[in-house]
């Protein structure tokens, strides 16, 4: 499946192939924290697969507890979460939230459970609001 997408102001751009859609999610308190939310949704994509084809992304490298480093690039200008490249991978990790596509994919597993919040977890329970 052909995707691109965008950070929020559209400085960066960019698009993959996903061969076999591996799409996921992860409860860790890192993703929680990186991404100011209960978990984070993610695209995965050969490195050979993925170009960016506009912009330039910032990196932040955060060391894991494993002690492999990831980099994570983000829009400087407007702080869009886009992807991540782990330490000696040839993945991508392209967050959903930005991919045009993203009302197509579904995630298949999660993990990092014991660390996520558990009213994310099973959403029916809260109440639905209009939009807007």
């Amino acid at each position: 499946m052909r995707i691109d997408g965008e950070c929020f102001c559209g400085k960066i751009a960019y698009e993959a192939e996903l061969t076999s859609p591996e799409i996921s999610i992860c409860h860790c308190s890192d993703c929680q924290a990186l991404s100011g939310s209960p978990y984070r949704a993610t695209a995965t994509a050969r490195q050979a697969d993925f170009r960016v084809t506009r912009g330039e992304a910032a990196k932040y490298v955060k060391t894991g507890s494993s002690g492999l480093k990831s980099a994570q690039y983000f829009c400087a200008s407007c702080g869009s979460n886009l992807y991540r490249i782990g330490e000696n991978d040839d993945k991508v990790g392209i967050r959903i939230g930005t991919i045009r596509q993203r009302h197509a994919l579904t995630p298949a597993d999660q993990c990092w459970l014991q660390s996520g919040l558990k009213w994310a977890q099973d959403l029916r329970a809260i109440e639905l609001r209009p939009d807007g």
